[in-house]
Order: structure tokens, then C-alpha cells, then sequence
């Protein structure tokens, strides 16, 4: 299990998924589409996805981010 904030080096949690893996990720909106644009994340094996309060992301101005990371996932 991997958490990705912001507020930590985004190289610090690349190097962690490259060194470790993860079989559950918690992460922030934001810290999600910095790794998918850095190519650090790979959705390829995802089998679920949640997103807890996905109201609220929205209303907090994530709308793009979130459309991002979407548009990233398997069918």
C-alpha cells in the first residue's frame, strides 16, 4: 500500500513505486495527475476504483484533474 499527498517530492513517490510497486494506492487528486503526467502510474491491472467524497472533489475545483485521471483508466 502506497498514499500519495502533496507536499511530498513527487520524485519521492515515483521512486517508491518503482522500488516497491503498489497493490493499494491512496492518493489525492492532485498527486494522482501529477504521476499519471509523469507517466509514473500505470492503470493497466486496475481492478477497482474509488473515489470516496467524489462530490465534494468536484465542488473543490478538481473537475479537470479528475476528468484526467478518468479518462486514464481501463474500460
Amino acid at each position: 500500500m502506497c498514499y500519495f499527498i502533496g507536499g511530498d517530492k513527487a520524485e519521492y513517490d515515483i521512486q517508491r513505486i518503482e522500488s516497491k510497486g503498489a497493490n493499494i494506492i491512496v492518493a489525492t487528486p492532485g498527486r494522482t495527475y501529477d504521476l499519471i503526467e509523469k507517466n509514473a502510474l500505470n492503470f493497466k491491472r486496475l481492478e477497482i476504483f474509488v473515489m470516496d467524497e467524489a462530490d465534494k472533489l468536484l465542488d473543490q475545483g478538481n473537475e479537470i484533474k479528475m476528468n484526467s485521471i478518468m479518462s486514464n483508466l481501463p474500460r
